[in-house]
């Protein structure tokens, strides 16, 4: 990282200050309180917000109502600017030039944004920046007069020491984990063995159940071929039940025609019986009319009694057709009763099928159990050889004998 320039309005004791940085080592030189330590500072919280004062306030110059601070600067080959500006709150924003000749563009606003791109730009953040680039004034010279106790503390918070030991407490409960998951790993060391022979197992019957699987798959397929085969039946005994239905309708039809000219022949036999009782009593009267009138009376008779015949012989005529249409009602009751027992035989099958179809989901749910098995066998594998590279690695860097480590290999 290098500073190429700074800008500073209204911050602490600078009003207007701008400040190039040229290639090579800069010194700044000047009085006490002419705001050398403030440049230092206007960069640290330019960076990472880091100041001396108790709040941003502190920051803004005497008699002043807003204060910016611009540092230019260059990592990785590229040109960044960060601008930091206080008013009636402090807005913070950054920039990155996108050539050698061209300006600066936007790249985020807001504090965490503008931080947390700095600390990819940078590949540090605030507290390494404090404690292994900037030491804020008066930090060194506080430790020329302090005991060695006071000493050691002060230069274990300027080198990060107390954040070390902090850590290192933290990481006591990992480490404690980590030696009880050592254990757990030992033990299913052991039951390895085990392991394997369920393993075996499990192939075994898996085999077994594939054997299996291939049987029940080949009766699956005779069961479809029988199935389309009573399919293909069901479908023609539906069509010839269409026609013993239409047949049935038609029978219905004839019935209730029958019955109609059953009642017509009632009526035209009770006219007969009228026309013969009037022709005897025609045959009474006879001699007592005149033979014109008779005459016409008795042609008039005959004519309806021909009438009548006729309709008589249209009935005999519709009755013999309902005679036959039961006769086909009567043999097409067979193949209907076939009907109804292939219906029977093909709810058989279906449940057959399902049963294959249930076996065959038992089967597949042993194989994922299977597939899980072996994972979690290879996971638990994996985990103990990176178990063991990561001790070996730890103890290495203890300095632990290598003959041990030889033996933890051997182990």
């Amino acid at each position: 990282m290098i500073f190429t320039r700074l800008k500073l309005n209204n911050f602490k004791s600078h009003e207007h200050t701008v400040i190039p940085f040229d290639k090579g080592i800069s010194v700044i030189v000047g009085e006490n309180g002419a705001g050398k330590s403030t440049i230092l500072e206007a960069i640290s919280f330019a960076l990472f917000k880091q100041h001396t004062g108790k709040k941003i306030d502190d920051l803004v110059r005497n008699n002043a109502n807003s204060m910016s601070i611009e540092l230019e600067f260059t990592s990785n080959n590229r040109d960044y600017k960060i601008v930091r500006e206080k008013k009636s709150s402090l807005k913070s924003s950054l920039f990155k030039r996108t050539s050698s000749e061209g300006g600066y563009v936007h790249v985020c606003t807001g504090d965490k944004e503008v931080a947390s791109e700095i600390r990819q730009i940078l590949d540090i953040d605030s507290d390494l920046f404090l404690n292994a680039i900037y030491i804020r004034q008066g930090e060194i010279a506080e430790l020329v007069d302090k005991t060695p106790a006071e000493k050691k503390q002060l230069i274990g918070k300027l080198l990060g020491i107390d954040s070390l030991e902090k850590a290192w407490k933290n990481l006591l409960p990992f480490i404690t984990d980590y030696e009880s998951q050592l254990a757990e790993l030992n033990g299913k060391l052991y039951n390895s063995e085990e392991l394997m022979e369920n393993y075996k197992k499990k192939k075994d019957e898996l085999e077994s159940l594939k054997d299996r699987g291939h049987e029940l798959e080949e009766q699956i397929d005779e069961v479809d071929g029988l199935l389309k085969e009573i399919s293909e039946n069901k479908r023609n005994m539906e069509r010839e039940k269409e026609i013993y239905e239409t047949q049935i309708k038609n029978l219905e039809i004839e019935e209730k025609t029958f019955a109609k000219l059953e009642d017509e022949k009632r009526m035209v036999q009770e006219e007969l019986d009228k026309i013969r009782e009037a022709e005897e009593e025609i045959d009474r009267l006879e001699k007592f009319v005149s033979k014109l009138d008779v005459y016409l009376d008795f042609e008039k008779s005959v004519t309806s009694i021909q009438k009548l015949k006729e309709d008589e012989k249209e009935i005999d005529d519709k009755l013999d057709s309902i005679a036959e249409q039961k006769e086909i009602v009567s043999n097409m009751k067979e193949g209907y009763n076939k009907y109804l027992s292939s219906d029977e035989e093909i709810n058989k099958l279906s449940d057959q099928k399902n049963n294959l179809e249930k076996e065959l989901a038992t089967m597949a749910k042993l194989e994922k159990d299977k597939k899980e098995l072996l994972q979690s066998i290879e996971d638990e594998r994996n985990d103990i050889e990176k178990f063991f590279s990561k001790s070996k690695d730890k103890l290495d860097d203890y300095g632990l004998d290598q003959d041990i480590l030889a033996k933890i290999d051997d182990f």
